[in-house]
């Protein structure tokens, strides 16, 4: 009986789970607007799907992004944004618009990266008493409030961007495997990606060295993280498997733009 019992709270907390995952929407998840004019401010769409109030908090931090593309939030902006409305309740099966609006400094030269985070609220009555499934004397406390965490760039006017190699070595992993690790800059002034890039690897410290080989050919569908963004004045860490082929030794690698 025990084992049935068990197996009935796993269902009823995977119901309770994927109904709170789905208790609301907020989109979308990436956004740009300019830092003056007419697309200086955006429109955040926030629908309730359910049959309850769900208040909400919408706050923006800036977004930072390390070497190996890990994201995690920084500070609270306070100054560069104006929030309207910031906290508000949800009514059931509600749709709410959002407007965020650049006032910070209007003539920025690099595109700020921004984390806008629309947050669930406790309700007051929820504070005293959590929601609790109770069978055979088991009582779990539900606490799990939604969050959604969406990416807000503000971009310049005038802006391009360039990725280039700013250095590749070769290296060993902890299972004693000879990795490639190559580290990309965007030394332009707004993000991109290297979608439509390829890094041609040979042997030799020169590509005329070995004309008889053929060159090594990665995309972003081979090496994990080329499709995602390198923020403007930043750097991207990408770690390749020694390709079988390659002959162990000296290398030279190449970013190249794919034909269309």
């Amino acid at each position: 009986m025990i084992g049935i019992y068990k197996k009935i709270i796993v269902i009823l907390l995977t119901v309770i789970m994927h109904s709170l995952m789905f208790a609301y929407s907020f989109s979308p998840s990436v956004a740009t607007m300019s830092p003056r004019g007419n697309n200086s401010s955006f429109i955040y769409t926030v629908t309730n799907q359910e049959d309850r109030p769900i208040p909400l908090e919408i706050t923006i931090y800036d977004l930072i992004q390390d070497i190996n593309g890990v994201r995690s939030i920084g500070d609270e902006v306070n100054d560069d944004f104006l929030v309207f409305p910031a906290q508000f309740i949800l009514k059931k099966k509600e749709t709410r618009r959002v407007q965020v609006r650049w006032v910070g400094d209007p003539d920025i030269q690099i595109e700020k990266a921004f984390t806008v985070l629309c947050k669930e609220l406790k309700m007051p009555a929820e504070q005293s008493k959590p929601d609790s499934v109770d069978i055979e004397r088991t009582t779990f406390g539900l606490n799990i409030l939604v969050n959604y965490a969406t990416r807000l760039m503000v971009t310049p006017f005038y802006g391009n961007s360039e990725i280039v190699i700013e250095s590749f070595d070769i290296s060993t992993n902890e299972a004693g495997k000879n990795e490639i690790i190559i580290i990309c800059s965007n030394i332009g002034n707004i993000h991109d990606r290297l979608l439509n890039h390829s890094f041609i690897i040979r042997p030799g410290s020169d590509k005329k060295q070995f004309p008889e080989f053929v060159p090594i050919n990665l995309n972003e569908h081979d090496i994990t993280g080329m499709a995602e963004v390198i923020l403007a004045k930043s750097s991207r860490r990408f770690v390749i498997p020694w390709p079988e082929k390659l002959p162990f030794g000296k290398i030279n690698v190449e970013l190249v733009k794919n034909a269309k």
